[in-house]
């Protein structure tokens, strides 16, 4: 009963935390292809995004075709394609009508017929009109279909120039490893469940009294089981060998949390933690590729190589919060009297958020 209450506590204070979203809706998509003597760039925007450009007012009383329509009219006024040749002719813009984008949102394509202009040079002054911090990925892709490069743009990198030798935003590897980075940050839901985790190895510590060799061997296991999990199922998923709905993944991330904070609640842990990271791993790895497919990425050689530098960034992430944490941890637990009341309290913390997210996601 008093795990119980604590728990309810934990989760009502815990409430305005868990109502923000897991993941970041500043984030559009593009991909850039060459056809002759045009250059195809289709652009996909969420539609929060598109009616903060556009100053929508807030009660819908716009058509979906007269959004489409004033959508269409703005990529036609913030999109530059200027042949940087000197010898070039200038780019004849055409922007397609806007169409609905799976999931929420609006989809476009721009071409520009560049006349056999060698060199474009591309600026999105669309970008500067959306929220700080909002990102666009950016797949370049050959005549031959092939992807080629990944860019990040932003408002302050708006300008690039597509060819062999690329120009602008965030280049290849240090893109997609950011985007990995930045996506643990903000996945809340994952964090939880990592620092759940970590709690349970200084819990299990403290009361077996382990050596810190013990302690380290064991964080170890549990690290490497989690990440080993996960990237394979982000892996698998992201490249379209395995694929499962997104809402019902999302819905057993927030139950890991649940279970992992209270198995760390009672006094018979029958669970190996390593063992519980890597099942639960296995599903926050299908929740990591959710997020990487909203970007699109290739198929072969190029989509793996893709897949590995997000992944990357994510294990990154994981290490600059959960090294730090675990370190915190293993010194209150070693000088702090009230150490593993403290951490049992932060696993009720978790599973009562974990258990709130998993509401809203299934119910609510």
């Amino acid at each position: 009963m008093r795990h119980l209450k604590l728990l309810l506590c934990f989760a009502l204070t815990g409430l305005a935390a868990a109502t923000a979203s897991a993941h970041d809706p500043g984030l559009s998509r593009g991909e850039l292809r060459r056809s002759g003597d045009n250059l195809e760039l289709r652009l996909a925007f969420h539609a929060s995004d598109i009616a903060l450009s556009l100053d929508l007012p807030p009660d819908g009383s716009r058509s979906p075709a007269a959004v489409a329509k004033a959508w269409q009219e703005k990529l036609a006024s913030h999109m530059l394609f200027r042949c940087i040749d000197p010898q070039g002719p200038s780019a004849v813009l055409r922007v397609g009508l806007p169409h609905a984008d799976q999931g929420n949102g609006l989809a476009a394509t721009v071409v520009a017929t560049t006349g056999g202009c060698r060199q474009i040079e591309i600026h999105e002054e669309l970008l500067s009109s959306l929220l700080p911090g909002h990102r666009q990925i950016l797949f370049v892709f050959d005549a031959t279909g092939a992807q080629v490069d990944t860019r990040v743009l932003t408002a302050n990198a708006a300008t690039f120039s597509p060819g062999l030798q690329l120009a602008g935003g965030t280049a290849g590897w240090q893109a997609m490893v950011g985007e990995g980075m930045h996506h643990i940050l903000i996945g809340y839901d994952h964090l939880a469940f990592l620092l759940v985790l970590l709690l349970a190895v200084l819990i299990q510590a403290r009361e077996q009294a382990e050596p810190h060799a013990t302690t380290a061997r064991r964080l170890l296991a549990v690290i490497t089981a989690f990440t080993v999990a996960h990237s394979l199922t982000l892996g698998l998923s992201a490249t379209g060998l395995v694929r499962l709905p997104g809402a019902p993944v999302e819905a057993l991330i927030a139950l890991s949390i649940v279970i992992a904070g209270l198995l760390n609640l009672s006094r018979e842990r029958r669970i190996e933690g390593a063992w519980l990271a890597f099942g639960f791993g296995l599903i926050h790895g299908f929740g990591f590729a959710g997020a990487f497919a909203e970007l699109a990425p290739g198929d072969g050689l190029v989509g793996w190589l893709t897949v590995a530098q997000f992944n990357l960034g994510v294990e990154m992430g994981q290490l600059a919060v959960g090294l730090p944490a675990f370190a915190l941890g293993l010194y209150v637990m070693k000088h702090v009297a009230a150490g593993p009341r403290l951490a049992r309290h932060g696993s009720a913390m978790a599973a009562g958020l974990g258990a709130l997210w998993f509401l809203q996601r299934t119910i609510l």
